[in-house]
């Protein structure tokens, strides 16, 4: 199933300057993580020098980031890597088809680790290879769900515990081999993720703790517990396409019928339909969620643009909230919240890191610089002639998106 926006893959990391979030999470089965098995080793050891560093979330995306230099340090020697036959490979052989193929990709990874590693060290905050292992525990239990560790709890010698605990850590690594392939990368874009997102979290956390206030966990709770939508929608990739889809909904037919026909989504399989969300769903864009709850139960939405695709909604179901009283479940709204603040929190330091790399690096390596210049032209939003898509399509048939119409919801602004 396609989810709306947000959805995140591990190679937005290798594109952080131009658009990226945090690893994929999955609510319906994943448990809540505990505070002890997120909060990461952290030691204080104060920074040489005197750096202001943000004391709420609010300020974050103000934390200062040093001047980024990139270069490429001169080869004095070619060093032999292999021979065959008599035939050598030096290390250029090597290098430069690699640079040339993933050189911008691998290099931005590098910049996103090292610009968090150094964020980090001027909050005193210096991590082990434990936090990253830990970090990977956390990624893979929102991906595949939680491990059944309750036999270590029932291991009767060390023997039988190790073999256990090797098992255990024998499924982990086929977890990430097949999550890795999932993304179409490689174990060690996996493991630079992992790092660079141990950094981010021990950076944030303090500050998503420190704001969450009794008031604040009772709205979480009434929020994740609350009152759910189930919802069809149909993916558009342009105007033309939002034409035709209105123009069958017009003429009376059957909204999951155009969906499962028209919808670029792969939820058009089941004729648009998406599993009932809260208001806190994480991986659907504010906009989505505010839009759906917006519709009253039949209603159609107008056509809503997000990461260009125009999607219109229908609301099929408003599901009353739980009876569940807030203090059986006041811990795992914690963890729940935590989490989700957290991860939020990490993906507005993404793109604090970003917005600066952009400003202030350097690239003396030729090759490296003009695949950089390359991708910021593509990332920039192009211009479009909104008159003459228009009247490239019929008189009357459309209504703009940004223009609702009397008689479906209006849009709702994030």
């Amino acid at each position: 199933m396609n989810r709306v926006v947000q959805t995140v893959s591990i190679s937005c990391v290798a594109a952080f300057v131009f658009g990226c979030g945090s690893p994929p999470s999955n609510s319906e089965t994943s448990p809540s993580l505990k505070p002890s098995e997120t909060a990461p080793t952290v030691e204080q050891n104060p920074p040489k020098a005197k750096v202001e560093t943000p004391t709420t979330l609010a300020s974050l995306a103000l934390a200062p980031v040093e001047p980024v230099l990139v270069s490429v340090v001169p080869v004095v020697e070619d060093p032999i890597l292999a021979k065959v036959d008599g035939t050598t490979i030096t290390r250029s052989q090597v290098v430069d088809p690699l640079l040339k193929t993933r050189g911008l990709d691998m290099l931005l990874r590098v910049l996103q680790l090292e610009l968090a590693r150094t964020d980090a060290a001027a909050r005193g905050i210096i991590l082990s290879t434990t936090d990253f292992e830990q970090e990977t525990r956390t990624t893979l239990r929102f991906a595949f769900g939680a491990q059944d560790e309750s036999e270590l709890l029932n291991a009767k010698t060390d023997e039988e515990r190790r073999e256990i605990e090797q098992r255990l850590a024998d499924e982990r690594e086929q977890m990430i081999e097949q999550f890795v392939k999932g993304q179409n990368q490689t174990r060690t874009d996996f493991d630079m993720l992992m790092q660079t997102n141990a950094y981010l979290r021990a950076i944030v956390l303090p500050l998503v703790r420190a704001e969450l206030t009794e008031e604040v966990l009772r709205e979480a709770f009434n929020t994740m517990h609350g009152e759910k939508v189930r919802i069809r929608h149909i993916a558009m990739a342009n105007m033309q396409e939002v034409a035709r889809v209105q123009e069958r909904l017009a003429a009376g037919d059957d909204f999951g019928k155009v969906a499962y026909e028209l919808s670029r989504s792969s939820s058009q399989a089941v004729g648009g339909e998406l599993p009932p969300f809260t208001r806190m769903e994480q991986d659907i864009s504010k906009t989505f969620i505010d839009t759906a709850f917006a519709l009253q139960v039949g209603q159609i939405s107008d056509p809503i643009q997000l990461d260009g695709l125009f999607h219109i909604i229908k609301l099929e179901e408003k599901i009353p909230p739980k009876a569940v009283k807030y203090e059986d479940v006041k811990e795992s709204v914690r963890n729940e919240y935590e989490n989700t603040a957290c991860n939020r929190a990490m993906n507005e330091l993404r793109k604090a890191y970003a917005k600066r790399v952009l400003q202030v690096i350097e690239i003396n390596d030729d090759t490296l610089k003009k695949q950089f210049e390359e991708k910021k032209a593509a990332a920039e939003p192009k211009p479009v002639d909104r008159d003459k898509v228009l009247k490239q399509l019929p008189v009357g048939e459309i209504t703009p998106a940004t223009q609702p119409s009397s008689t479906t919801a209006p849009t709702t602004s994030p």
